[in-house]
């Protein structure tokens, strides 16, 4: 059993990076969770592109499956498992 995480991009520099509303990662733990949204997508957890604006996503541990399952049906988001 795991936790579901929701990774956002925080849009630093005025610039989205990612071509997805939310990314939602299936894992034990944050850890995890950041590992293997960095495998999927290439992505560094700790890029900075706009030093004023800080790190280029953010993560948060998913406390509503029924307002994820929402919003993956509305929006275009990524689901890593």
């Amino acid at each position: 059993m795991g936790k579901w995480f929701s990774i956002n991009d925080s849009s630093s520099g005025g610039k989205s990076k990612t071509k997805y509303w939310s990314i939602y990662v299936h894992g034990k733990n944050e850890d995890e969770a950041w590992g293997k949204f960095e495998d999927e997508t290439g992505f560094d957890r700790y890029q900075i592109t706009c030093k004023c604006c800080g790190e280029d996503f953010w993560i948060s541990e998913v406390e509503d499956l029924e307002e994820m399952n929402k919003e993956i049906s509305e929006r275009d988001c990524l689901i890593i498992e």
